[in-house]
Parts: C-alpha cells; structure tokens; sequence
C-alpha cells in the first residue's frame, strides 16, 4: 500500500527532491522506532542513491549494515556460506553499478568513497559477522551464551543505522533550508 501511494507521488512533477527525502526519512524511523524491516528503508533510498552522491555513499553504508544485520537469522553452515556469499556479491554489485553512475570523467575516479571511518565501521562489521557466523561456535562451544552474537550484532548495526539516519536528517535539513533561501 505505502509503495502505491509512494508511487503516485512520484509520478506527479516537483521542483526538488523533498519527498523522497521525506519518505526515506520516515521508512527510517519507522525501522528504528518499530524494528520494521530494513527493506523498507531501503526501497525508498535506492531512489535517492542515483541522484546525489552523499545519498549514494549512505545508501551503500545503510545497505551493507542492513544486510549484515539480518545474519543471525541464517545460523547453519550451509547458510553461513551462503549468506556472506550474497551480501558481498549484492554489496560489490551495488558499489560497481553506483560507483559506475557517479563517474567523473574530470577526476577520472570514483565519487563513491566512505570516510575513513566508515571504512573502519565496515571493517568491524566484518568482524562481528565473522564472530557470529563462524568464531563464538569456536569460543563458546558449550553453548552458554547463544544469544551473545545476536546481542553484538543488533547493538553494532544499530550503531551504524543510526549514524546513517543522523546524516541523512542533517542532509535534508540542509537541502530544505536551501530550498527556502531560494523562494
């Protein structure tokens, strides 16, 4: 239903780009107020990502954070491999194809590039996957902490959830009150 509407409202013409804003905003907080799915934050700033390249890079954080954070609920072997197959094959894909769209012929690079450290943040997220996916069956073999990689998980990626929602409000504040000098 919410896709329909949002549909509507993006076929109509407008002079910028304040109800995506609005509309990423709001799937945002309904994730962090609600525990809705991250899908839904994510439909809406896929949109977003094509058109800037602050939104591109929070895009890929907020994806990248997102996909690890659903890790715990595939917990066999099997699935182990499987899942961190797919979200590198999902997160290099999207940064190629991004990085590919934001291409400046004047630079000759990309303009998708995380800060140093967001770079670290992903680096630890690394991490905390590994530990869950494959080190605490190692550690805790007994089994007397099973919801210790859940715990750190959920508290990590929320850490980067919330940065990205931080920065995505400052963006649209920014962008709104642009918008305002110019009428």
């Amino acid at each position: 239903m919410r896709l329909c509407i949002f549909s509507l409202r993006m076929a109509r013409p407008r002079e910028s780009h304040t109800d995506d804003h609005h509309s990423v905003d709001v799937s945002i907080d309904t994730f962090l107020s609600a525990f809705n799915s991250i899908k839904h934050a994510l439909l809406f700033y896929r949109l977003l990502a094509v058109s800037s390249h602050e939104d591109c890079r929070l895009f890929l954080l907020l994806s990248i954070t997102g996909h690890v954070s659903l890790f715990p609920l595939l917990f066999t072997p099997f699935e182990n491999i499987s899942k961190i197959f797919l979200v590198l094959t999902y997160s290099l894909a999207s940064y190629s194809f991004l990085s590919a769209l934001h291409y400046d012929p004047k630079s000759k690079s990309t303009l998708v590039k995380f800060r140093s450290w967001e770079r670290f943040f992903l680096y630890g997220l690394v991490a905390v996957a590994l530990f869950e996916s494959f080190i605490h069956s190692v550690v805790d073999p007994a089994g007397k902490l099973p919801f210790l990689p859940l715990l750190i998980m959920s508290v990590y990626c929320a850490v980067g959830v919330i940065y990205v929602w931080l920065l995505f409000v400052i963006a649209s504040l920014k962008t709104e009150k642009k918008i305002s000098k110019q009428k």
